[in-house]
């Protein structure tokens, strides 16, 4: 059996148990507000990985490539609703329990539409699903006419964890997925009249894919991407993936969006934890590859911690245990407690557990740590 120890670094450590907690999209928790703004990062491409349950989407090593760019809400009148980022407007409209696409425009390009597509449909939960055909109708450059027909479908495919690059692990996410699937046809202006006139070969296919990924308590996804694939006469001619993301801290509401609010704090106050907050340095793997250590201003002595024969021993030193009882959760990463409870024992040992990745939150007279643990053979 090999020991590695482990020094720790104080961090503010929340846990949301997913498998007590049911998540959905709702007018009340995620219908966009007027006012709200937020920076939202470019980073590098990361494939939106699988659907189904207990997924765990990991974009801890994505790079950042643009800088921040700031995204506005205004909404009019509770139904009409605009979104501008990254010098483009986007328009919808809520009608009933539904949120429809109905255009946008930047510099060169203007769309409307004359039937809109399907954004998001509230309340939506895993396994739910719409469908809707659409048309847009616009320019381009002032010169080209053009016109979009195609079908939107949007669907609630996953839900899971996500790792973040700054190392926090997000709990209690679901993602939604909308396809749409259009043909796209240009045709040149005449300068003297407003006939258009047909320029040959110019229809063309276009497969848009947005992946978004909603974590409870907050209003806006977390991490999107986004897949564009062009398609000429059948072949593909081109294809392009974008990745973005809005870490929490930097959501910003303009009414304070006390319906979240209450959520975090709700979810804080039943659990003693919210969100898990991992340090981003290299996590180690306790049988001796890749360790790397972090300086502990918790204890003055380090923390041993060992696994053999599906057993886990963490041991502290022993001035640790005489100053005070210690409180521990272990859990893994899909907020599934393995372990919890005090210890004036400078040894706890837990048993029967699996080999896999946990997460270790200790509280010491109210100081707060937590560990990422890769348990193996």
């Amino acid at each position: 059996m090999k020991t590695v120890r482990l020094t720790m670094v104080i961090l503010f450590c929340v846990i949301i148990i997913s498998s007590m907690m049911g998540n959905e999209i709702t007018k009340t928790h995620n219908l966009p507000q007027n006012g709200d703004n937020f920076t939202k990062t470019r980073i590098s491409y990361i494939a939106p990985g699988d659907s189904g349950e207990n997924v765990v989407w990991d974009f801890s090593q994505a790079q950042v490539i643009d800088g921040n760019s700031k995204v506005l809400y205004g909404v009019i009148d509770d139904s009409l609703i605009s979104v501008t980022e990254y010098g483009t407007r986007y328009d919808y409209r809520l009608r009933g329990d539904t949120l429809l696409w109905r255009g946008y425009e930047n510099r060169s390009t203007f769309m409307r539409d004359s039937c809109a597509a399907i954004e998001l449909i509230y309340p939506m939960r895993y396994g739910d699903k719409a469908y809707k055909p659409y048309c847009f109708h616009g320019e381009y450059s002032r010169s080209m006419a053009v016109r979009i027909n195609g079908s939107s479908t949007v669907f609630c495919d996953g839900e899971g964890v996500i790792y973040l690059p700054d190392g926090d692990t997000i709990t209690d996410v679901i993602r939604v997925h909308r396809i749409c699937n259009s043909t796209i046809n240009m045709m040149r202006k005449e300068d003297d009249t407003t006939r258009v006139m047909n320029v040959a070969d110019t229809a063309m296919r276009r497969i848009e894919e947005r992946y978004a990924w909603y974590a409870r308590g907050y209003r806006y996804p977390i991490v999107e991407t986004i897949i564009n694939t062009d398609l000429y006469r059948g072949k593909e001619v081109g294809k392009q993936g974008t990745t973005f993301i809005c870490y929490p801290s930097e959501q910003t509401y303009k009414n304070n969006d006390k319906e979240n609010q209450e959520i975090r704090q709700q979810t804080k106050s039943n659990n003693g934890f919210g969100t898990f907050q991992i340090p981003s340095q290299s996590h180690e793997d306790i049988n001796g590859s890749n360790v790397s250590s972090i300086e502990s201003e918790f204890v003055n002595n380090d923390i041993e911690i060992s696994y053999k024969e599906n057993t886990l021993k963490i041991m502290f030193p022993a001035q640790t245990a005489k100053e005070g009882s210690v409180d521990y959760v272990l859990c893994d990463v899909l907020g599934r407690v393995f372990a919890s409870g005090k210890t004036n024992n400078p040894i706890i040992e837990i048993n029967e557990l699996p080999q896999g990745d946990y997460i270790l939150s200790i509280n010491n007279n109210g100081e707060q740590i937590t560990r990422k643990i890769p348990l193996k053979h």
